[in-house]
């Protein structure tokens, strides 16, 4: 029977309809084979016995074909296992030349695990080893909410479809020792993998030569929370999205091409190399970690280099030239990326101020135009200054935006950027405060020196809502220029970006946003994300009365009948 199904099924995955009358046809010829031999043989066996014809075989004593019987039945059970066998092992070294199959829904575009036609062609088309590791830790139990299972599935048929997956899964709490190698090979965050406690979370990385890149469990799973009667909080899988996750990893850690963004430097902005609060060391690091190549430019001269994909600008606090400034227009005319941070206030003696950086004209001849104004939103206020605000449901609609939904960012005095409309540039709105009465653009800039104060709205001075504080501008033009102006730079820097501080936003995920679309990668697959099926067998105790008569005693009962019965004919 093993012999059959395996048979069966590969000729099904290969050879179609002709294949499996090919194999029906030969199992029968087998089963033939068997069934003349045995009776060769117990003619044979008749014949030793003084019998001389067929018809009389009956009278042959039930011992005699017993003893013809039990070698015949061991040999073709014994080739049949060492056949089964053989195919299990040929099999297990075919990778990509059998079917796996989705069963959870029986709508096909709702299947948690069956993989998209782009995934599928992505994998057939891989030719470079890809390494996965997967810090992940198994539930302690079936009522604990978890990915786990899921992920390996999928990676399972990953891997199903391309030899040239490799995957390791590693058990924080049996491997401790292995992961902290792996933790510092890699540069890892050893609390983004797990939470060693509960099982929740997880980290899985993608290695392809001298190319990371990871992916944690909010990349994996949006999760709902909830709270208990205790206080303690549960959490339960609302949609499955690591297919996408997991895809965009695979084709960033296997391409050929690398970005290159280019920090500038020279004018106040913070070092890419400084480790203190508001450095960039490791903005540094995640952009290198997701594979772009990272480079300070400490002078634009007349033209800025070829080699730079996208410029960064963030935290200038001094004037640019006008050479660099007519450098940097001369780059986005001829399709360059721009991505530019606005500094903080400067507290010059009683009174704040920003700072003109000498790019304000060229911002605005591409629609942008950065105000001398706050954006407040009291409705969102983090903390008792109404300065610090957190949005998370006001992004706009755009490629950079389309996975931030829900994702909060910690703003402290953004700057409100405005768009004014200008031919030949698409502008939009990356992110905003709400229309309401508690916000607006505060112009008044002296509240920034008290904290505690309580701003309010003035109409004839202020920006009424909603005002903007992220916009994107896109040339209207096959391979034009791309410019991102952000309020504030401070959520690039370490104080927000380094995963040993307690803060808790989603400034690394917008970056990389931005990058990945100024950089024309925007393009990286996107697939809706699956709900995955929680089905949880509810019995009542009479039905578990009943299974467990049929299993311990029925089964049992009815075997030893039909022990009967087969001893009753063959005495009989």
């Amino acid at each position: 029977g093993g012999f059959v199904l395996v048979m069966l099924g590969r000729v099904w995955g290969d050879g179609g309809l002709l294949g499996l009358v090919f194999a029906g046809v030969a199992y029968l010829a087998v089963i033939a084979l068997l069934v003349w031999g045995y009776t060769i043989t117990s003619v044979l066996r008749a014949h030793d016995e003084g019998e001389r014809s067929i018809s009389n075989l009956a009278k042959i004593p039930k011992t005699t074909f017993a003893t013809i019987e039990r070698p015949i039945t061991y040999v073709v059970e014994v080739v049949l296992l060492i056949v089964f066998i053989v195919l299990l092992n040929w099999a297990k070294m075919q990778p990509g030349q059998f079917k796996r199959h989705d069963w959870t829904s029986l709508k096909p575009g709702e299947r948690v695990f069956a993989l998209s036609s782009k995934t599928k062609q992505v994998l057939s088309r891989l030719d470079k080893d890809v390494n996965v590791i997967v810090f992940m830790t198994p539930p302690a139990s079936a009522d604990q909410s978890s990915i786990y299972e899921d992920v390996k599935e999928l990676l399972t048929r990953f891997s199903a479809r391309s030899r040239h997956i490799k995957v390791e899964y590693i058990d924080l709490h049996r491997q401790l020792t292995r992961a902290q190698v792996l933790v510092q090979k890699y540069r890892l965050n050893m609390s983004e993998a797990v939470d060693l406690e509960s099982g929740v979370g997880g980290l899985v990385v993608f290695v392809s030569g001298d190319k990371q890149k990871y992916v944690n469990s909010n990349d994996m799973a949006d999760f709902d929370f909830q709270q208990g009667p205790q206080g303690e909080y549960t959490q339960s899988v609302r949609s499955f999205k690591a297919e996408e996750a997991f895809l965009n990893a695979l084709v960033n850690v296997t391409q050929t091409s690398q970005l290159r963004v280019c920090f500038t430097q020279g004018h106040g902005e913070p070092d890419i190399n400084d480790s203190k609060e508001f450095g960039f060391v490791y903005a540094k690091e995640l952009l290198k970690r997701e594979g772009f190549l990272v480079e300070a430019l400490e002078k634009l001269g007349e033209r800025v280099p070829r080699r730079c994909d996208i410029v960064i600008i963030a935290g200038a606090r001094t004037k640019f030239t006008e050479r660099e400034a007519a450098s940097l227009k001369s780059y986005l005319s001829d399709g360059g990326k721009l991505f530019y941070g606005a500094a903080r206030v400067e507290a010059v003696g009683n009174s704040v101020r920003f700072v003109r950086t000498g790019l304000e004209e060229l911002l605005q001849s591409v629609g942008i135009r950065v105000e001398a104004a706050f954006a407040l939103d009291l409705s969102m206020r983090a903390m008792r200054t109404p300065l610090i605000w957190m949005p998370e449901k006001t992004w706009g609609d755009h490629p950079i935006t389309k996975v931030m939904d829900g994702k909060r960012l910690v703003l402290e005095m953004p700057r409100v950027i405005g768009k004014v409309a200008k031919e030949g540039w698409k502008l939009t709105s990356l992110l905003e405060t709400t229309s309401g009465k508690e916000a607006w653009g505060e112009r008044r800039l002296d509240f920034a020196l008290d904290p505690s104060a309580n701003p309010e709205y003035d109409p004839n001075e202020d920006i009424s809502s909603p005002v903007s504080v992220g916009v994107a501008a896109e040339e209207d033009k096959p391979g034009g220029g791309r410019v991102v102006v952000f309020g504030t730079f401070l959520n690039f820097t370490n104080r927000y970006l380094d995963p040993n501080l307690p803060m808790q936003d989603f400034s690394a995920d917008f970056l990389l946003n931005v990058l990945n679309w100024l950089g024309h990668k925007e393009g990286m697959i996107s697939l809706r994300p699956r709900t995955p099926e929680r089905i949880k067998l509810e019995l009542r105790e009479e039905q578990v009365k009943r299974i467990f008569r049929v299993t311990v005693f029925g089964m049992p009962f009815m075997a030893m009948l039909l022990g009967l019965l087969v001893w009753w004919v063959r005495k009989s």
